[in-house]
């Protein structure tokens, strides 16, 4: 297979300065194959991946579950690859194909929802609206992760909100006569089809889990793993989602005279999964988004849904300014707009409330009160409108997890983790008998807070630059605050013509001017319009066939000429020692740090620098071979460069 080429030294420059975001920031790109001999992964599209991007791997779903119509339905038999995840870098792109900077040190299953997000980084990032997660979609496989990187900090001026983003919740299917019930049918399956066997083998829909649902078992009690199972026929409420620990149940139906309808088999609580993941065991190192509730069983078109469960948040920075910030991944209650009241049942069964998801803090330091909150979703009411049955309530959903760095929370943090309440009849139903009454349903079981979280990436380096064998060079090279680009060609007798294009974060980029094949082998170019900061641009060459191949990305920082620079970093890849020039225009202290590629800081020491020229040598013995980023500070002044520790014999 054919790659773009690259250069090893910027796989891990694409770093923003200085950025407010908001909104949704990641891309999400569903993995159709996984090639681990080569060391590539085929996308459903690769649209805007560039090499050095950051990305992140994850696999949403895969556990086998007993389907057997007992109470063990649902149980996870075989977890396989489901949750598993890793970090790793964009090094080239040939259509949809993506070679991958490191060896991938997970295994995935494609049939399992494996998805690529791609993980923006900046040096120090302020979130000014809203950060928000893409809803996970079970349909194109993406969505349910928000995963950012800052270098320096993280400052939150608004929400970072991934609600609800997780596992769908039951959608709530009406049965309408004669898809009714009968009072000698009392349904206890565990799973029912849709469309039924029969006119009263009826139940909810069960909320979205970590195994792919069974066909002819989309309905009934049973849990599916951590998504809560649906309401039996005739009107039981739906089971909570469960994530860390186990979704509640839901309701039953009272108040049922001999010859009437009966519902005593409601939705199953979705599982915990605290033995599955969330350990920093290399094998248990998963993670997964809350399970969605069971939706309640219905024949009147007043039942609910099940909740959504709640998405997953990556944050790895030095510093998170916290300004009283929430960061939230809580479950999601049952909810119709269509109803009189939006939040409850009337005459048919509630839904489950969605279980909390994940919130990853790989902070180093805090500045700031901040919130986290991966809490489960309230089941909804049931009997909302007047009638004589007392219909059953949704389970809530079962907490979260929240997962720092360190061997302690930090103070400044506060934690929510609580599982959601059950729903109960309402106070506005005829009977006054059954008003508040939960009538078996269960509220979800609180989540945990867990400590020493370690990111999952491999170190074992496998990106190499490959040739584009008709070009010899090409430069870019800052001048008097322009920047000149040069190029030289071997051939171009099949040369169409060349594009140069500017980025500042090295995924969107810009045309910066068009050349035709001139007969010429050498080329320049100025650029008199380059922002200041890290600037990357690429050599874009276009054949007479048609194709188009992009030369290695280079980049230049711009600054002003009293900044402090870095002159020379040698040599490069570095073995145990690397040599440093650096210029400066304050005499005073500089401090050097090194971090790796998940922002854990390796490195940090004070020297002292004169005016001009200065001449630092770092010693690297105890750093593993691959790639990090040098950050060189001075009087709130900085540098930032990426270098490779090369294997040492």
């Amino acid at each position: 297979m054919k790659l773009y080429p690259v250069l090893i030294l910027l796989l891990v420059g694409s770093i923003v300065s200085g950025q407010n975001i908001s909104g949704v920031v990641n891309t999400y790109h569903k993995v159709n194959a996984i090639n681990t001999t080569t060391n590539t992964l085929t996308l459903s599209s690769a649209a805007g991946l560039s090499p050095g991007v950051k990305v992140l791997i994850i696999q949403m779903k895969g556990a086998t579950i007993d389907n057997t119509n007992t109470a063990t339905f649902g149980n996870i038999t075989s977890l396989g690859n489901a949750g598993n995840y890793e970090f790793n870098y964009v090094c080239g792109v040939n259509g949809n194909d993506i070679l991958l900077v490191y060896s991938l040190q997970r295994t995935y299953t494609v049939s399992g929802l494996v998805q690529l997000v791609t993980v923006p980084r900046y040096t120090d990032a302020v979130v000014t609206d809203t950060l928000k997660a893409a809803p996970w979609n079970a349909t194109t496989g993406t969505g349910g992760i928000i995963a950012i990187e800052a270098v320096n900090s993280i400052s939150l001026l608004a929400p970072i909100d991934a609600n609800g983003a997780g596992f769908k919740g039951g959608t709530y299917i009406d049965h309408p006569p004669p898809y009714n019930c009968d009072w000698s049918n009392n349904i206890t399956s565990f799973f029912l089809a849709n469309p039924p066997a029969s006119v009263y083998q009826l139940g909810g829909s069960k909320g979205e889990g970590i195994s792919t649902l069974p066909a002819n078992m989309e309905m009934g009690k049973g849990k599916l793993a951590n998504g809560g199972g649906g309401g039996n026929n005739h009107n039981a409420g739906g089971g909570g989602g469960g994530n860390y620990a186990t979704g509640g149940s839901g309701g039953m139906r009272s108040n049922e005279g001999t010859f009437g309808c009966h519902a005593q088999h409601p939705g199953v609580g979705g599982l915990g999964l605290s033995a599955y993941g969330y350990s920093t065991a290399a094998a248990n190192n998963r993670v997964f988004v809350g399970g969605g509730g069971g939706a309640g069983q219905g024949n009147n078109n007043v039942g609910m849904p099940g909740g959504n469960g709640g998405g997953i948040v990556f944050l790895l920075t030095a510093t998170l300014n916290g300004n009283n910030q929430l960061i939230r991944a809580n479950g999601a209650r049952p909810y119709r707009a269509d109803l009189a009241d939006p939040w409850s049942a009337g005459g048919d069964g509630g839904g489950g409330g969605g279980a909390g998801g994940v919130i990853v803090l790989n902070v180093n330091n805090y500045a700031g009160n901040v919130t986290a909150e991966a809490m489960g979703a309230n089941g909804s009411f049931s009997s909302y409108t007047p009638s004589s049955g007392c219909f059953g309530p949704g389970g809530g959903g079962a907490g979260g997890v929240i997962w720092v760095s360190g061997a302690a929370l930090n103070p400044l943090v506060d934690t929510s983790l609580g599982g959601g309440l059950n729903g109960l009849i309402s106070a506005t139903t005829s009977v006054v008998a059954c008003r508040g009454l939960a009538n078996g349903a269960t509220p979800g079981t609180a989540g945990a807070l867990i400590t020493g979280y370690v990111p999952v990436a491999s170190t074992a380096l496998v990106c190499a630059p490959l040739p584009l064998n008709d070009l010899v060079y090409f430069t870019a090279k800052e001048s008097d605050d322009v920047v000149e680009l040069a190029w030289k060609m071997k051939r171009i007798a099949s040369v169409r013509g060349y594009e140069v294009e500017r980025s500042v974060d090295n995924v969107n980029y810009t045309t910066v001017n068009n050349l035709p094949n001139n007969g010429q082998f050498n080329y320049t170019l100025t650029d008199k319009n380059a922002p200041l900061g890290y600037v990357y641009y690429r050599l874009k060459v276009m054949y007479t066939d048609g194709t188009t191949l992009y030369a290695p990305v280079t980049t230049v920082y711009i600054r002003n000429q009293q900044d402090l620079q870095l002159l020379r970093l040698s040599p490069n890849p570095a073995g145990n020692t690397m040599t440093l020039v650096v210029k400066t225009a304050m005499q005073g202290n500089c401090e050097i740090e090194i971090y790796s590629n998940t922002a854990q800081k390796l490195f940090d020491k004070k020297y002292l620098v004169r005016t001009g020229l200065n001449q630092l040598k770092l010693q690297l013995e105890k750093l593993p071979a691959g790639v990090y980023l040098l950050h060189i500070r001075q009087d709130g002044r900085r540098v930032v460069r990426s270098f490779v520790k090369a294997d040492q014999p």
